[in-house]
Parts: C-alpha cells; sequence; structure tokens
C-alpha cells in the first residue's frame, strides 16, 4: 500500500483571538508591552522586506528574460532601476525606430505587466519605459 503525503493550511481565524490578545497586551508592564510593540515592528520590517525579495524575484524570473532577449534582438540598450518601495523601471533606448512584432510575444506579456508605459525621445534615442509594482503584481497573483 502506497503512502500519502499530506499538507494542511488552516487559516481559520480563532474566535476571540482579538480579545484574547488584547488582554494579554494589558496584563503585561509598560517594558514588556514596549518589548511587544519592537517585535511587531520587527515582524513588519520582516514582511516587507520578504515582500521587496518575491517582488525582484518575480521580476527577475517573469520579466526581465523577455526584455532582455527583446533588447538582444533589437540592438537596444536595457536599463533596469530597482526602487526601495518595489517598483521597477525598465527603460529599452534605441536609435531606430522600436518594432513590436506578433512573435515578440512575451515582450506583450511583459508590457501588460506594467503599471505604467511611457514613450519618449531622448536626443536621438527613442525611449520605452515601463514601470512595475512589484507588490500589486503580486498581490494580484
Amino acid at each position: 500500500m502506497e503512502e500519502m503525503e499530506m499538507e494542511q493550511y488552516d487559516y481559520r481565524k480563532t474566535e476571540k483571538l482579538e480579545e484574547t490578545v488584547y488582554a494579554e497586551i494589558e496584563a503585561l508592564s509598560p517594558g514588556q508591552r514596549m518589548q511587544v510593540w519592537e517585535s511587531i515592528q520587527d515582524v513588519k520590517r520582516a514582511a516587507e522586506a520578504e515582500r521587496l525579495a518575491r517582488g525582484r524575484q518575480w521580476f527577475e524570473q517573469a520579466v526581465l528574460p523577455a526584455l532582455r532577449g527583446f533588447a538582444r534582438a533589437s540592438s537596444s540598450l536595457l536599463e533596469v532601476e530597482w526602487d526601495s518601495d518595489g517598483s521597477i523601471t525598465a527603460a529599452l533606448r534605441c536609435a531606430d525606430d522600436l518594432r513590436i512584432a506578433e512573435s515578440c510575444r512575451s515582450l506583450r506579456v511583459a508590457l501588460f505587466m506594467a503599471e505604467d508605459i511611457l514613450i519618449s525621445r531622448d536626443g536621438d534615442e527613442l525611449v520605452l519605459a515601463l514601470i512595475y509594482d512589484s507588490g500589486s503584481v503580486l498581490a494580484s497573483l
């Protein structure tokens, strides 16, 4: 007989959890409350760092290969800026027109996932700027 493996993820809300937490906090000394507050801040910082890391990983795996491939195929310069808030700006610069053929499906997906798209000129170069908000993309997946 084959062994079955099971995983369980229980996200049911515990009744009266808030009341229990508040009661526990009320019973703490001021110093203990400060420690609880510091722990909460640590948890929030860790969650934000994890969110930013997941966002960067998502971009590097899902979007960057398409942008690099298109930059290579179109002889363009690709510049990527990583902001501390999780937004990512990718700019494709080229001297010629940018043609996004039907066969560039991965770039079309990358365009679709961008929060904002800007097409402009910078001197003799055409610039296609794509702005991604990794936090909102991950929240919607």
